[in-house]
C-alpha cells in the first residue's frame, strides 16, 4: 500500500489492509487455526476460505458486486485518459486472476506494456488490489502523458487507480461479513442452534459447586436467556465455563493442600486423620 494512499484511509481500513495483506484477518482458514471456528468454510459459497477466496468467491452476489466494481474501474481508466492497450490489459488481467485463468502475453502489446504487465504478474494481482502495484505502471503513464501533452503525472494516475481497486477489495470483504452475520443463512441458523443447545445443557446442570458470588448466572429463566442477543448469550456461556473452571481448580488445590498436610502429619506422628470434604 503506498504511503500516500494509506494516510487517506480510515483507521479501520488501514488495519484491514495490513491484516488482509498478511493473511492474518478473520477468514475461515485463520479462524479455524485460532480454534475460533470449527471449519474453514466460506459463509457465502461453503468452499475453504482464505484472503484470496474473499476476492475470488464465486457466490452470485459476490460476482455481481465484482462486476459492478469492474465497470466503475473501467470508467475511471477512461476518465484518466488511459491508453486503450493498458486499459484493456489491466481489466483483463484482473478478470483472469479472479477466475484463476492462466495469464498469456498478447502479441500485439508494445515492449513497454509487456514489461509493465509482466512485472505486475510477478508481484501478483491480488497484491495490486491490496495496494502493491508495480512502479512501471506510473512510469508507463508518465511517458504516455508526456507524449500526448497532458499535464497529468503517472503517480496521480496510479494513486486514483489504487484507491478505486482498494475500495473494490474492501467492498468484497464487507459483503462477506454481512453475509456471515445474516441470520437468514443456514450456517448462522446452525451455529445459533448449537449455541442454544450448549446454553440449555449448562443451565440444566444448575449452580453445582459454584460459590454464591457466581449464582448471578441463573438470575434469568432459561426462556429469557435464550431470547437475549447472540453476543449476550455467547458471553454468558463463555463466562459460565470460566467460572466453573475456576471453582474446579480451587477445589482441586484445596484438596491437594489438605492431602499434603495429612501426609506430613503421618510422617511426623504416624497417625492418620480423615479429610473433610472441600467446602
Amino acid at each position: 500500500m503506498s504511503h500516500r494512499l494509506m494516510k487517506t484511509l480510515p483507521a479501520g481500513m488501514q488495519r484491514w489492509s495490513t491484516k488482509h495483506g498478511s493473511e492474518n484477518c478473520g477468514v475461515g482458514k485463520t479462524l479455524c487455526h485460532w480454534q475460533l471456528q470449527a471449519d474453514a468454510d466460506c459463509p457465502r459459497c461453503g468452499n475453504p476460505e482464505d484472503t484470496t477466496h474473499v476476492l475470488r468467491c464465486a457466490d452470485t452476489e459476490a460476482t455481481s458486486l465484482w462486476s459492478a466494481h469492474m465497470i466503475e474501474l473501467g470508467s475511471l481508466l477512461a476518465d484518466l485518459h488511459t491508453p486503450l492497450e493498458l486499459h484493456t490489459a489491466v481489466l483483463d488481467r484482473l478478470q483472469h486472476w479472479r477466475q484463476n485463468i492462466p495469464f498469456v502475453v498478447d502479441p500485439t502489446w508494445s515492449p513497454q506494456l509487456r514489461a509493465t504487465i509482466q512485472s505486475q504478474d510477478t508481484i501478483g494481482w491480488k497484491c495490486f488490489l491490496e495496494g502493491l502495484p508495480t512502479k512501471l505502471l506510473s512510469r508507463y503513464m508518465d511517458v504516455y502523458y508526456s507524449s500526448q501533452g497532458f499535464s497529468f503525472t503517472g503517480n496521480s494516475w496510479l494513486y486514483k487507480i489504487q484507491r478505486r481497486s482498494h475500495l473494490m477489495a474492501w467492498s468484497l470483504w464487507e459483503h462477506r461479513n454481512t453475509t456471515l452475520h445474516d441470520e437468514r443463512r443456514p450456517r448462522h441458523k446452525q451455529a445459533l442452534h448449537f449455541l442454544h443447545q450448549s446454553i440449555t445443557h449448562e443451565y440444566l446442570q444448575g449452580r453445582g459447586t459454584l460459590p454464591p458470588s457466581q449464582h448471578h448466572f441463573f438470575r434469568l429463566c432459561l426462556i429469557q436467556l435464550l431470547s437475549r442477543h447472540t453476543h449476550f448469550k455467547q458471553s454468558w456461556l463463555q463466562n459460565l465455563h470460566a467460572a466453573r473452571d475456576r471453582e474446579d481448580r480451587r477445589r482441586m488445590l484445596l484438596t491437594e493442600d489438605r492431602s499434603a498436610s495429612a501426609l506430613y502429619l503421618w510422617m511426623k506422628t504416624g497417625r492418620l486423620r480423615s479429610l473433610p470434604n472441600p467446602p
